[in-house]
């Protein structure tokens, strides 16, 4: 018997904080973990610039955040309104803003889905991160889960690299079973990037290597960046903009401050290709043979960045998600809509050997119309 078709929802805001993803797709999956999916439409919608000061003021101080989480919620509610364009949907499945994130401890995301449940009267699914943290785990990252659920009947092995604000691996072989699969964050993706940028030249980031492309690496603050325990810490492993955000910005900028710019910029570009490559060597045991590689995420369009990283894997080619039908910008969105499905129909989601939950775990919260 063919599995029911749903239309779902799916929005994710992540750690580069620039703006809404919003994915619409028609998706199945059964107890087996077949997938069906497809794309109808998607978008991202740029933050005003007070939703992304709303966004830092709450990252300063995750204490105090009910009005940040109400002011994302209403956000959140009004940009899906305009998306969707009076287009019925079954279900909504909405990630919020991490603000805080410590492994196995919390997880803390703001964005209030009481704002979707009333503006889009359908079921929200959120809070995708707090049962695995309750079950031993970090509760993150999660893409690893649709990662395996599109790549896990490919002959050759698969690595997934999505750098957003944090970079985040995966590894797919053919046929490995969910709980075996291994994915995990490397460290920073654009998080320093964008932070410096935005800091000394007030801009989003480093377009096409405006900034960047003249500068030089500091040999000396390279090397202090790379002894940053995360960046060798063991699988399972997860991190922020708490870790890899303003802090260390500030103290280079105190600690550097006679050298240019556009060098420092230029070591952050270097040490996050550096961070990457460590990790995909040393943990994924990466060696250039016989693979698949795609990347996704902003990070993907930024050239010295991966010109950096082909230089460091000794490849040529570092594939698009396009080029195998998927929009690289929507697949953190698409990955919410396959979660709030799990959640849904009461399918486990979580992936044991990249968080180091126990058991088998259904993720996030659903919220219903009383009436």
């Amino acid at each position: 018997m063919k599995n029911k078709t749903y239309k779902i929802l799916g929005l994710m805001s992540g750690t580069s904080m620039d703006g809404l993803d919003c994915c619409l797709c028609d998706l199945s999956i059964d107890n087996n973990y077949n997938l069906n999916y497809k794309i109808i439409d998607s978008k991202t919608f740029p933050y005003k610039p007070k939703t992304i000061q709303i966004v830092k003021d709450a990252i300063k101080d995750p204490s105090k955040t009910n009005y940040h989480s109400d002011y994302l919620g209403q956000e959140f509610a009004d940009i899906s309104s305009v998306f969707l364009k009076n287009r019925t949907i079954d279900l909504v499945g909405t990630h919020g803003q991490t603000i805080q994130h410590i492994d196995k401890i919390m997880s803390k995301q703001i964005g209030n889905p009481n704002f979707l449940l009333k503006k889009l009267n359908v079921p929200i699914v959120y809070n995708f991160r707090q049962n695995d943290i309750e079950s031993g785990g970090n509760g993150a990252p999660l893409m690893p889960f649709l990662d395996w659920l599109i790549f896990k009947n490919n002959q050759k092995d698969t690595y997934t690299l999505n750098i957003g604000g944090i970079s985040n691996l995966s590894k797919i072989s053919n046929h490995i079973e969910r709980n075996k699969v291994i994915g995990f964050d490397t460290g920073p993706g654009m998080s320093l990037i964008d932070e410096f940028v935005n800091k000394i030249w007030g801009e989003n980031m480093d377009l096409n290597g405006r900034f960047s492309s003249d500068g030089t690496i500091i040999d000396k603050l390279e090397k202090q960046l790379l002894t940053n325990p995360f960046i060798i810490k063991t699988p399972p492993k997860s991190t922020g903009r708490d870790e890899f955000g303003s802090t260390i910005i500030n103290k280079i900028l105190k600690d550097y401050n006679n050298y240019s710019n556009k060098d420092i910029l230029r070591t952050l570009i270097s040490f996050t290709a550096k961070s990457i490559f460590i990790n995909l060597v040393k943990f994924l045991k990466f060696n250039g043979k016989n693979f698949n590689f795609y990347i996704n995420g902003g990070g993907a369009h930024h050239p010295i960045l991966i010109k950096d990283l082909k230089n460091e894997c000794q490849i040529d080619t570092l594939s698009l998600l396009e080029d195998i039908g998927l929009n690289e910008d929507n697949k953190e969105a698409l990955l919410i809509s396959v979660l709030a499905l799990c959640k849904f129909l009461n399918i486990p989601a979580n992936m044991p050997n990249v968080t180091g939950s126990k058991g088998n775990i259904v993720l996030g919260d659903i919220l219903f119309n009383k009436d």
